[in-house]
């Protein structure tokens, strides 16, 4: 099983997704909620890696690429293609058509390594990124009842408990026990087990998930490296579960960074705002330590006059927390507002460059085995946009998560759920 058979499961689950929720909230792009209708939107296409085994990987270019432009409905000379309609609408026909590319590519047998993007060029987004590659990387995983594993529950008084997962496919098709066990009686489930640092290989990795990133939550909290854990109910905010992340928008990197942020340990926070880079803030576990600037930032704003500009998800999240309504586990962080890694990590799994990961087996798998655990104990469904703790660098819009797979930025305006999560 290759990974071209592995994307075009997750491509089908991405289009039935689409199908099922009203047009007018969802899309399958990294649209801002503003987005006005266009005319004409241009797609552009491109190897941002290629690394071959053989003589004949031209040969597999373009394969690759003849494959997306018959389906893109461009020229064989073309190097760009345009479509009628807003982004949203065009965004949706292109990956229609990366669905018709896989298909005629699935039984292909590749010399090396290519990873083809193709990138809406009105809105500057990458929309699709693939790897196509000679080596098959995922290769089956498999689990046992008392490994710490995803989809464990996890208890108001710290403790773990199996969650059912037995293994993941090649193909990310998911293999559950028989019978599934519950959770134990007698105890709260609070959260479920998203990550471990089990999950994450360090080789060849650029920015490998781990929980020592985060120097302030590593210095508060020591002992809490055994994994990550979500809520299993959404945040709400005066009795909503949608809200804004800011209004009006503040930078609040800059307050950060000046003198309104007096924490004592200042100078071992990094910045809460990130650009796109496979190597900047946006790729690392910061959800602790940006929401312990974030709550400085509220309080700052409600004692000098300035309620209007608070952050709307972690003052959710305070009211999460002082209202009881999912106690944290016992030993561990307590909840916070996570990252766009964080986030990313509980869609996609533990992946580099998450700007451009926007096609994954993880991205069903994960989700899918998360979604269950939630379920089973009558948690609350996750939806398809989440805020983050991050904040776009230099700009007026926060990251989030579409849930259909990848990282994206909204304006602060923009309407989305809040999710909380925990290290333990």
């Amino acid at each position: 099983m290759n990974k071209t058979q592995n994307a075009i499961q997750y491509l089908e689950f991405k289009l039935l997704i689409f199908g099922l929720v009203c047009v007018s909230l969802v899309s399958f792009t990294a649209c801002s909620d503003d987005d006005e209708p266009v005319v004409e939107v241009t797609y552009s296409w491109e190897f941002e890696e290629v690394a071959p085994s053989t003589p004949d990987f031209m040969d597999d270019k373009n394969k690759i690429e003849s494959a997306f432009k018959t389906a893109l409905g461009a020229s064989c000379t073309a190097t760009s293609v345009t479509k009628q309609g807003t982004s949203e609408t065009c965004d949706l026909e292109v990956l229609e058509a990366c669905q018709r590319a896989f298909d005629s590519l699935k039984d292909e047998v590749w010399q090396g390594r290519y990873t083809f993007t193709v990138t809406n060029v009105t809105t500057g987004i990458v929309i699709f990124s693939l790897s196509f590659d000679a080596d098959d990387n995922n290769s089956a995983k498999s689990y046992q009842a008392y490994d710490l594993k995803i989809g464990d529950y996890i208890y108001d008084d710290g403790t773990t408990s199996d969650g059912g997962l037995r293994g993941i496919e090649g193909d990310g098709s998911i293999v559950w026990a028989e019978p599934r066990p519950q959770p134990e009686g007698g105890k709260t489930v609070v959260g479920v087990v998203f990550w471990t640092p089990s999950e994450t290989t360090a080789y060849g990795r650029i920015t490998p998930a781990s929980l020592t990133d985060d120097k302030i939550m590593s210095a508060e909290h020591p002992d809490c490296i055994h994994g990550l854990a979500v809520a299993v109910k959404n945040l709400t905010y005066n009795g909503r579960e949608n809200m804004r992340w800011q209004k009006p928008d503040d930078y609040v990197t800059e307050w950060q960074l000046g003198e309104g942020f007096a924490h004592a340990g200042k100078d071992k926070f990094v910045p809460i705002s990130s650009y796109f880079a496979p190597v900047d803030n946006i790729n690392r576990i910061y959800g602790y330590q940006n929401t312990v600037i974030l709550r400085a930032y509220n309080a700052y704003c409600n004692a000098n006059g300035r309620s209007e500009y608070i952050v709307c998800p972690v003052a959710a999240l305070d009211e999460f927390v002082s209202g009881n309504v999912c106690p944290a586990p016992a030993g561990s962080t307590g909840w916070f507002l996570p990252s766009v890694k964080e986030l990313h990590m509980l869609c996609c799994g533990d992946l580099d460059n998450v700007w451009l990961r926007r096609v994954s087996y993880h991205a069903t798998t994960i989700m899918k085995v998360v979604y269950s655990s939630i379920d089973a104990v009558g948690g609350d469904a996750m939806y398809i946009r989440y805020w983050s703790s991050s904040e776009l660098e230099n700009s007026s819009r926060a990251f989030g998560i579409d849930f259909c797979g990848y990282a994206t930025s909204y304006s602060k305006y923009f309407v989305c759920k809040a999710r909380a999560v925990c290290a333990f």
